[in-house]
């Protein structure tokens, strides 16, 4: 719990932020909250400007710099399997169907090795299948990736 000996405007809108979502934060869903923070946070700073002038200023502190940052959740669970996107970049990369058909092919480019496990699943026959792609396979590919692309 945080305590403020003494009050900001900052404080006072996060107290009077239940009041301003009309009930306990609690009962909102997490997109809901982050845009009644984001609201109070807004409300905050236009009180600073309005009071930091004339007989109020004086009285004011300084109203903290208030970065909201969307985190991912480490627990989440993800799908062991993912298919390759139809018309739309991949929910879970935001690469899109050909460059993720370039990582799990094999090519010249990456000597014939992917560097993204995939499996096709087609009946006995069939020439066509459904190409799933291994999720941890495509994450620990695009960690390598960014991890090689800070250390140059």
């Amino acid at each position: 719990m945080i305590t403020v000996t003494r009050p900001t405007l900052f404080s006072a809108a996060v107290e009077l932020l239940p009041h301003i979502v009309k009930g306990p934060l609690g009962k909102l869903s997490e997109e809901q909250e982050l845009e009644a923070i984001q609201r109070a946070a807004r409300m905050a700073r236009l009180l600073a400007k309005e009071f930091t002038v004339g007989a109020w200023g004086p009285t004011i502190d300084p109203l903290p710099h208030l970065d909201i940052e969307a985190t991912p959740v480490t627990n989440e669970k993800h799908p062991e399997w993912i298919r390759l996107p139809v018309k739309s970049k991949c929910p879970y990369s935001g690469l899109s169907r050909s460059t993720l058909y370039n990582l799990v092919s094999a090519s010249a480019a990456n000597g014939y090795r992917p560097p993204v496990k995939s499996i096709v699943l087609r009946r006995r026959g069939n020439a066509r299948g459904v190409r799933l792609i291994s999720y941890d396979s495509l994450m620990d590919y695009l960690n390598a990736e960014k991890r090689s692309q800070c250390s140059d």
